[in-house]
């Protein structure tokens, strides 16, 4: 059976089954959430194969890295450059020097890892 791939139907079923499949995707569909959502879901490397808008979101960008860290590398920069989306990161797990790997230099020069769980703590709170 061949896969229309304009077809929300028929790629959310193939992303359901590989992830990966988003590369083959209508872009309409590549800007949509809930397939871009189950394709990294099963598969992170789906991140690379989003619409631009989708990779500096923080649910689908957040649901890839938890899949697999180094998908952060194909986050959008505003991602690697905001200091709550890091600190969840970093209390979710990731270490600190992964995230200094991935983070925007701005970061790296004016954060350490204890300024950002501050960060994450004050935003909880706040």
């Amino acid at each position: 059976m061949n896969t229309d791939w304009s077809d929300f139907s028929s790629v959310f079923e193939a992303v359901k089954n590989d992830g990966r499949a988003l590369r083959f995707a209508d872009a309409s569909l590549q800007k949509n959430h809930e397939i871009v959502f189950e394709a990294v879901k099963r598969d992170a490397w789906a991140l690379q194969s989003a619409d631009a808008s989708l990779q500096k979101n923080h649910e689908i960008v957040f649901e890839a890295v938890k899949n697999y860290g180094r998908a952060l590398q194909w986050a959008d920069e505003s991602l690697k450059d905001d200091e709550y989306f890091l600190s969840m990161l970093l209390n979710r797990g990731f270490s600190f020097d992964f995230l200094n790997e991935y983070s925007s230099e701005r970061i790296r020069k004016t954060y350490d890892q204890e300024k950002l769980r501050n960060v994450n703590s004050l935003l909880i709170k706040g």
